[in-house]
């Protein structure tokens, strides 16, 4: 589940142009100034059966009661929040589709490929969908040729981003074993840092962009 709001909230110990994440018994946080005084907070955390229907004071009670022992910065950001204006959803994915198109319909964005915000990139994608899209469009002699060649280009990237987000997600929640691995952590930068520069530099006129990173286990 998520929690998130932005307030008009200082600090003395939130710099301005700061981002700060912290994470542990399966919960992780991330706040940072959005300018003009004003901060955005983000909680995470599994809820097997997350109560849907609690009030906005009640929302704000719960997460004060997680968080009553971190850092007082933190609790004290949560705690001037109105409960009307923290934001309250369950995240969503879903395994990848092998098709978005049926006719003259098709699918972009989290209607085609829903995926957990670790990554940053559910927009990124969504934008990266649009254009292709529109460029399949402008280049092919019917809808039908148009929307074949669009999902040949675009289902092969988003379901690795779909399989990595999943992974990233998992992994914020569970005890980090990389101090007890270091080759193994070692690796691991150096794999994710070749991922990060394929997914985050996009450039729709590189076949690299359909490189099929499929490597997306724990291993």
């Amino acid at each position: 589940m998520s929690w998130r709001a932005v307030i008009e909230y200082n600090h003395e110990l939130l710099n301005p142009n700061e981002l700060i994440f912290m994470k542990g018994e399966q919960k992780l946080i991330y706040f940072f100034d959005v300018g003009g005084g004003y901060r955005c907070w983000t909680v995470r955390g599994l809820m097997p059966k997350p109560a849907v229907h609690e009030s906005a004071a009640e929302i704000k009670s719960r997460i004060v009661d997680q968080f009553s022992g971190w850092w007082e910065p933190l609790r004290g950001l949560v705690g001037a929040t109105d409960p009307e204006q923290i934001v309250f959803s369950p995240i969503c994915d879903r395994l990848p589709l092998k098709s978005w198109s049926q006719g003259r319909v098709t699918l972009l964005g989290d209607a085609a490929h829903p995926m957990s915000p670790s990554l940053a990139h559910g927009a990124n994608s969504t934008f990266e969908d649009a254009y292709e899209l529109a460029q399949c469009l402008s280049q092919s002699s019917s809808i039908a040729e148009a929307l074949t060649t669009y999902e040949k280009r675009r289902i092969p990237r988003t379901q690795v981003l779909q399989a990595r987000s999943a992974l990233a997600e998992q992994r914020f929640y569970v005890t980090d074993t990389g101090t007890q691995y270091p080759e193994k952590a070692a690796r691991e930068r150096v794999a994710l840092e070749e991922f990060q520069n394929w997914a985050y530099g996009y450039d729709p006129n590189s076949e690299s962009r359909l490189k099929p990173w499929m490597e997306i286990s724990a291993t």
